[in-house]
């Protein structure tokens, strides 16, 4: 039995809420839904929901003003918010971190990757910091064999996204030194398991990062971000995204 959170949805779109509807409910979760900016602020505010869904283009306000009223409230500023875009370039995703989302989910999208999203926002700091551990660890030797070789290549395949986020945020604050540690793990990670295809955007991003060249730099990560997209296509019992 799951925790019986609340999950405000905020879409325009009603096969989207529907979906979000049926997917929530079945799982026992409590669900409110806005069908634009404005209502989601307003069910925000009076039912201080868990964690919302916030569409980015939506009438009255659109995900962004919503977001940005939201974070001005003392009473919600706290709620994480979890985007949701057909358009997921990096410029967009960026201006979404720095107005207090904390993630983002891509349309369309699999049943499996909204109760993965969920699952992660609603962890604490330090779980969250447990994962990415686990994702890009100091020793690699133990995992020279093939099983845990194939294991640890597609955990960090699948779950690469939360890295990225992690990388958003990081350049969107300028922070050099977070991004290097980060960067350089990556980069660790990628050798270990021979994903060649990302190497040399991954070390033109590091470049980028060095010389302050913060354009080039998410330029660059977001040519990684969907480098990995493509890994993630090519494993075992990827179907298609409903």
């Amino acid at each position: 039995m799951v925790d019986k959170k609340k999950i405000l949805v905020a879409d325009d779109d009603p096969v989207v809420r529907k979906m979000f509807n049926t997917f929530l409910s079945d799982e026992g979760y409590f669900v409110k839904i806005a069908k634009n900016g404005q209502e989601a602020v307003d069910q925000a505010l009076s039912n201080l929901p868990d964690l919302i869904f916030m569409d980015v283009v939506m009438p009255e306000l659109d995900g962004f003003e919503a977001l940005q009223q939201l974070q001005k409230n003392r009473k919600t500023k706290h709620i994480p918010v979890i985007i949701i875009t057909s358009r997921t370039d990096t410029v967009t995703l960026i201006t979404a971190l720095r107005l207090g989302a904390m993630d983002f989910m891509a349309k369309p999208f699999m049943r499996r990757d909204l109760f993965r999203k969920m699952t992660y926002a609603l962890m604490s700091q330090q779980e969250k910091q447990k994962i990415t551990d686990a994702i890009l660890v100091k020793d690699y030797s133990a995992f020279a064999d093939g099983e845990m070789f194939d294991h640890k290549r597609e955990n960090l395949i699948m779950n690469f996204e939360n890295i990225y986020i992690d990388l958003l945020k990081f350049i969107s604050l300028q922070n050099q030194s977070e991004l290097k540690k980060m960067l350089s793990r990556l980069l660790d990670a990628i050798n270990f398991f021979k994903l060649n295809v990302v190497k040399g955007q991954l070390v033109q991003l590091m470049l980028a990062i060095k010389t302050d060249k913060w354009e080039e730099a998410v330029a660059h990560l977001e040519t990684v971000f969907q480098l990995f997209q493509d890994l993630q296509q090519t494993l075992p019992g990827q179907s298609a995204p409903v």
